[in-house]
């Protein structure tokens, strides 16, 4: 029907316009290809019922009502300049390569803290805990830091979801495990779902080999045409009662973050100069690779926890358009905690003491249940009891 290129501010549009039969019907088809540059275009697509045609009547009503409909979509086409969010993200890329190079088996050591206790609140409440511990230690024969969380939270009068998490990474992010089991229970204590995530990324580097070269050769790096080529797969297994249990696999890039790591990256960006990174992390809670990233703010004054202080924020979120977490230290870089806004959440350090005045039998110590996958006899948290109400602070 329609073949034609037309300029929509200064963009090139190509139309086509067709009619075609399928299945007995009539149908009109409507599309526009939006060039932005060389490799970059937007294709809108419409296809309509045409009616039923009429002879000496080149449209029928239906078709001028799609028509319109389509010019209208067409005319509120606007090309978004997406060059400045490219050099956003280079020059955070930027910044986390160099980053990477300060992270030094000395320095990640010098960070570990060896045992944190925080109190979760919502809307002023008492609603959970946390017990996090980071140690060096090793995994066959590679080096790094193991971090192990345990963590509870009363989710509402009918739920409760506990957590126990062991996040082993090497210093040189080369390689992972780590593992996150948890189990929802109601208010009587009787579990509702039980679950667990297992994770594995090793780093390989291997020779692709041009098939032109003689066996012997193949594996010679210094042979023309033979490349060498760097992986690091994630591979991660899901078990529950609505999964199929099988894993799942990510090809990851030089950006990725490993668990451990991820859960320290607070401690980890420095403090005294605002800057911006960016990282690529596993989201379980998203089953899926993404990005994040981390903004350090220069000293300013905050509210936080009902106190005016003034703070270094470190702002974390996934995505560009994510929902933040904000971090704040102190001047003398004391951690002073984290919220959520959205959530009405607000995360402080405290004491295992404080703790078991408010939950006596709150489990404060690593878990044995990451060891151990659920199909190796594993996996499984026991129930721990607890008061039918957390109390109020």
């Amino acid at each position: 029907v329609r073949k034609d290129v037309i300029n929509i501010g200064e963009n090139d549009v190509g139309l086509v316009v067709g009619r075609f039969s399928l299945g007995g019907i009539q149908y009109l088809r409507q599309q526009a290809m939006v060039q932005v540059h060389e490799r970059l275009y937007y294709i809108f697509d419409l296809m309509t019922p045409a009616g039923q045609p009429q002879p000496g009547v080149d449209a029928t009503p239906e078709e001028k009502k799609a028509v319109a409909t389509f010019n209208a979509v067409l005319g509120s086409i606007k090309v978004i300049d997406l060059s400045p969010i490219r050099q956003d993200q280079n020059l955070r890329l930027y910044n986390t390569r160099a980053l990477f190079v300060d992270w030094t088996p000395q320095r990640l050591n010098q960070i570990l803290k060896a045992k944190q206790y925080f109190l979760y609140l919502r809307d002023g409440a008492n609603y959970g805990y946390s017990f996090v511990e980071e140690v060096p230690d090793r995994l066959d024969d590679d080096e790094g830091v193991n971090v192990y969380v345990r963590s509870c939270r009363f989710v509402d009068k009918d739920n409760t979801v506990e957590v126990a998490a062991k996040m082993f990474s090497t210093y040189n992010r080369q390689h992972e495990r780590w593992a996150h089991v948890g189990i929802q229970r109601d208010a009587q204590g009787r579990v509702k779902d039980d679950f667990s995530e297992w994770g594995d990324s090793d780093y390989h580097k291997h020779v692709l080999a041009d098939r032109r070269i003689p066996n012997d050769d193949k594996k010679d790096l210094g042979q023309v045409g033979n490349i060498h080529v760097v992986t690091q797969p994630l591979d991660v297994t899901y078990f529950g009662k609505r999964s199929t249990n099988q894993p799942v696999h990510f090809d990851l890039g030089p950006m990725y973050l490993p668990q451990g790591l991820g859960q320290m990256l607070p401690w980890l960006v420095p403090l005294k100069e605002p800057k911006k990174y960016m990282f690529i992390s596993y989201v379980g809670d998203n089953h899926e690779v993404m990005s994040r990233y981390v903004d350090v703010e220069p000293l300013q004054k905050v509210q936080f926890n009902g106190k005016t202080l003034d703070a270094v924020v470190v702002s974390d979120k996934l995505g560009r358009e994510g929902e933040p977490t904000r971090h704040y230290f102190d001047a003398s870089g004391e951690y002073k905690g984290y919220e959520v806004k959205a959530e009405h959440m607000v995360v402080i350090p405290t004491t295992e003491q404080e703790i078991l005045r408010i939950w006596p039998k709150a489990v404060l110590q690593r878990s044995e249940e990451t060891e151990r996958r659920p199909d190796q006899g594993g996996g499984k948290l026991p129930p721990t009891p607890r008061r039918a109400e957390p109390p109020m602070r």
